[in-house]
């Protein structure tokens, strides 16, 4: 026995593994879209669930797709009208709709161009002064010097050995750099 349903009729359903479109009866309740082999055989019930993020999407001409968490069903509908009444009615339960079809992948990776615009070189001057105080900011920390200084150590001399001594070397490095 079939349920009690919102709108019940036949859509092509595309198979998992051959890839190809059989013909459905469908039954739509308020939260389940109810499937079956045909109108004669409630023996054969899949049920999809409504309730958890499903989208309806229009791909082209009567095809739409019905897409769950776990699963995307591809459908077609006789007509035009056929499957808008379906969509409309999934809409209905809340199920979330995408009205355009895909857009194609060269559509939409296709850059825009932007106009060059006629304060290019206020852009460029305000790069440039930017530029002109990190270098300022770089220059004034290491002219401060960096000093380095080698420790000196004095070896006492044993038997048979001359004595040896290192001296302290401490120098100052000033870097500058230009800026452009």
């Amino acid at each position: 026995m079939f349920p009690e349903g919102i709108k019940k009729g036949n859509l092509q359903k595309q198979s998992q593994i051959l890839k190809t479109f059989d013909h459905r009866y469908f039954v739509l309740t308020k939260d389940k879209l109810h499937y079956y082999r045909s109108s004669s055989d409630p023996s054969t019930q899949k049920t999809i669930d409504l309730s958890s993020d499903c989208k309806v999407k229009l791909v082209d001409g009567t095809k739409f797709d019905l897409e769950t968490k776990t699963r995307t069903y591809k459908l077609i509908a006789e007509s035009d009208e056929e499957r808008d009444s379906w969509i409309k009615e999934l809409k209905e339960l809340g199920v979330t709709s995408e009205k355009e079809p895909s857009k194609k992948p060269e559509e939409a990776t296709k850059l825009v161009e932007v106009p060059k615009s006629e304060n290019t070189d206020d852009i460029q001057q305000s790069v440039d002064n930017a530029a002109n105080k990190a270098a300022d900011a770089v220059e004034a920390s290491v002219s401060e010097g960096q000093k380095t200084t080698t420790k000196s150590s004095k070896v006492e001399p044993t038997e048979g050995t001359e004595e040896t001594t290192e001296t302290t070397e401490t120098t100052e490095k000033t870097v500058t750099t230009e800026t452009v």
